[in-house]
């Protein structure tokens, strides 16, 4: 009897022991964003978008970017500052309420055909935002791009393939931040 009392003590102190431990976790969640580029894998947990407006070319077409930045670099409307891995997708929308939820594909957009598209995209690793250098960049040259929402938050999810020949995939899932940003 003393015995399982024994081991019933030691058994209760592990569990204290461990609940302990764990309350003092950073309480960080992992990140919501995965993106991998080839055989490579990063933490993106900034998206941003940012609304151009109508193009000065064609006023039933709105533009606007998608942006997603790792964690390592400071964002603001017109600047950036740090070192880190960065996505930009330049996009187009005959719906004025950009981003609408639906398949962005990689083409150009004309009045006349589809609802949203994606014009150009590009993907930088290491990049240092005061210097404009790089370990990589690449250019996306075919692919599709799907925004959902749930909530309040839109789940972005990529798919592409580069210039290079690299496959880069992964998804977002959160609440991005929004700028304004017309075009003169």
């Amino acid at each position: 009897m003393t015995h399982k009392l024994l081991n019933l003590s030691l058994s209760l102190l592990a569990v204290a022991v461990l609940t302990i431990s764990c309350s003092k976790d950073s309480g960080e969640m992992p990140s919501k964003v995965n993106v991998f580029y080839d055989t490579l894998s990063y933490r993106m947990p900034q998206a941003f978008f940012i609304n151009h407006g109508v193009k000065a070319d064609d006023d039933k077409i709105y533009e606007f970017d998608f942006r997603l930045l790792s964690a390592d670099v400071v964002a603001t409307k017109d600047t950036a500052i740090g070192i880190g891995q960065y996505i930009n997708l330049e996009l187009e929308s005959l719906n004025k309420l950009s981003p609408a939820p639906g398949i962005y594909k990689f083409k150009k957009l004309k009045s006349d055909e589809g609802i949203q598209n994606m014009v150009f995209g590009e993907f930088y690793d290491t990049l240092n935002f005061q210097t404009s250098t790089y370990a990589c960049a690449d250019t996306i040259t075919e692919g599709t791009v799907v925004f959902a929402t749930s909530g309040s938050a839109i789940i972005a999810t990529i798919n592409f393939t580069t210039k290079n020949g690299k496959k880069l995939t992964g998804s977002y899932t959160g609440d991005p931040t929004y700028f304004e940003k017309k075009k003169k």
